[in-house]
C-alpha cells in the first residue's frame, strides 16, 4: 500500500479539517485548505520531497513557522489512503484540459471546489505536468514545488500513523552554507483512524491542514 506524508501535524480529525477553497491570495492554481501531503516510502525514512525542498530551497520556513517550538522536531503523519479513494491525477496536458472542460472556475481555470463533489483528491504529478506544457501554461504550477496530494475530505484515509521528522540541528545563520541536511521521518506503531472530537483545536482561518 502507498504511503504517504503530511507535515506539520501529528494529528488528524474530521473537526480540524479545512474544506478546500479556491481562495489563494499567493497562487494562480493552489487552493487553500484541504490536507496536503507528498509521497513517502517507509524503506527510505531519511528521504521525503518535500522535506528536501524546505530544507534546501525554502529552509527559513522551517524556523518561520515554528515559532514557540522546537523547528528541528517536526510533527508529520504517514497516511494511508483507502483502495477506492477516488483521486483525480493531473499529470499532462490532457488531464489538464479535462479539468478546464468539467470543472472550470469560470475565469479560464479549474475550481477545486466543484472538483470535490465528484474526488476525494487531487494528485498533482508535477514532473510530468511541466514536461507535457508550454511555458505560460507551466508556470501557473511552478508554485507546487513538488509533486503534491491534496486530500479534499477525511474519509477517504484508511488510517495514519502519528510521527515527527527529526533533523539533525544547525545554526539558522550557518544554513546557507550547509550542503547536506541529514533528518529522519520516526513514526510510532500504532495504527491510527480518522475520527471526530468536539474539541476544536486548529484555528479555521482557510489555511488547512499543511504538510
Amino acid at each position: 500500500m502507498k504511503r504517504f506524508l503530511t507535515v506539520g501535524t501529528n494529528e488528524i480529525r474530521k473537526d480540524l479539517f479545512v474544506p478546500i477553497s479556491d481562495v489563494n491570495a499567493h497562487s494562480e492554481v493552489k487552493p487553500s485548505g484541504g490536507l496536503w501531503l507528498t509521497e513517502f516510502d517507509t524503506n527510505m525514512p531519511n528521504y521525503n520531497s518535500w522535506m528536501d525542498f524546505i530544507l534546501y530551497s525554502k529552509r527559513n520556513v522551517l524556523f518561520y513557522k515554528n515559532r514557540g517550538s522546537n523547528p528541528f522536531k517536526q510533527p508529520c503523519c504517514v497516511v494511508a489512503l483507502k483502495e477506492e479513494a477516488n483521486i483525480y491525477k493531473l499529470d499532462g496536458i490532457e488531464s489538464y484540459q479535462f479539468l478546464l472542460n468539467h470543472f472550470s472556475d469560470g475565469k479560464g481555470g479549474f475550481s477545486y471546489e466543484i472538483l470535490c463533489n465528484k474526488y476525494d483528491g487531487i494528485y498533482i504529478n508535477l514532473r510530468c505536468l511541466l514536461y507535457n506544457m508550454d511555458f505560460d501554461t507551466r508556470r501557473k504550477f511552478f508554485d507546487f514545488d513538488v509533486d503534491t496530494l491534496i486530500l479534499f475530505n477525511c474519509d477517504c484515509i484508511d488510517h495514519y500513523y502519528s510521527g515527527v521528522v527529526d533533523i539533525v540541528p544547525f545554526e539558522p545563520s550557518d544554513a546557507w552554507a550547509i550542503d547536506y541536511f541529514d533528518y529522519l521521518v520516526k513514526w510510532d506503531g500504532e495504527k491510527k483512524l480518522v475520527t471526530d472530537s468536539d474539541e476544536l483545536r486548529l484555528n479555521r482561518d482557510g489555511s488547512g491542514i499543511k504538510r
